[in-house]
């Protein structure tokens, strides 16, 4: 009787002691994912002005699982008159994540964000396009995603007429967003992420008379700011920029 005591008593702390092992080997690596995010936000954004270049990132998973989410629903950019609402932009992004995720572990639920944060619209030297966001229900998430725009008054230019041949002083105002596409995935021990400058597309230019709006709208949020409220000259024309840019990820085993 009590040699069978003594075997469950072993087995019961073998089984715990294999458990506290592997929730730790799942912490550790996932402190290496969360790394890992940060420099596949880092080498976007050194992408974001370079069309058709792309990034090597070697990985090692074991514990964790990278992957996606492709939305269906949008995160629509509208520029449009302060008093007549005509429209002089219209494009929308979709809401995609990259993801990292691990085993299921004991503990309490959690969120909270590692880089960026939940605005749709920020300036340019104030935000961040990339949001690194951490959570577990009951399972360890960390998520990037690009669901905002960034702005910049970038100050006065004298630019040419091309009827008149005269030139005139214009604002200028720049707006950049990214959406996420998702290649292959096939994860393993050796594996590498590929990042993609993925199209070729020339940014969308506006010239712009008078005051207008710039509107940032998802499904549960909507924010808004005018050229005058950013500092702009409303009695001077602008030249509005939308830079529209589309990065790729792909995650191949070794």
């Amino acid at each position: 009787m009590l040699t069978a005591v003594l075997l469950v008593i072993l087995m019961t702390a073998t089984f715990v002691s294999n458990d506290i092992l592997n929730a730790q080997m799942v912490e550790s690596e996932f402190e290496n994912a969360k790394n890992l995010i940060r420099t596949i936000d880092n080498e976007i954004e050194e992408l974001l002005f370079k069309p058709g270049s792309s990034s090597v990132i070697q990985a090692s998973f074991t514990n964790i699982l990278p992957g996606y989410h492709e939305s269906n629903q949008d995160i629509d950019i509208l520029v449009e008159d302060e008093s007549s609402s005509q429209a002089y932009i219209n494009e929308s992004i979709k809401m995609n994540e990259f993801t990292f995720t691990g085993r299921r572990v004991f503990g309490g639920e959690y969120n909270y964000s590692l880089k960026g944060g939940s605005y749709l619209l920020a300036p340019i030297n104030n935000g961040s396009l990339g949001r690194i966001y951490f959570s577990k229900p009951d399972k360890l998430q960390v998520l990037l995603d690009y669901h905002r725009v960034l702005y910049a008054l970038t100050g006065k230019i004298y630019f040419i007429n091309s009827q008149s041949g005269n030139y005139s002083l214009h604002n200028t105002v720049e707006l950049v967003c990214v959406e996420l596409e998702f290649g292959e995935f096939s994860s393993s021990d050796n594996s590498v992420i590929v990042v993609q400058n993925h199209r070729d597309e020339l940014p969308i230019a506006k010239d712009i008379d008078g005051d207008f709006t710039i509107s940032v709208i998802s499904p549960n949020d909507n924010r808004t700011i005018s050229l005058s409220e950013m500092g702009g000259d409303p009695l001077l024309p602008t030249v509005l920029t939308l830079y529209q840019i589309t990065i790729k990820i792909s995650v191949l085993g070794g």
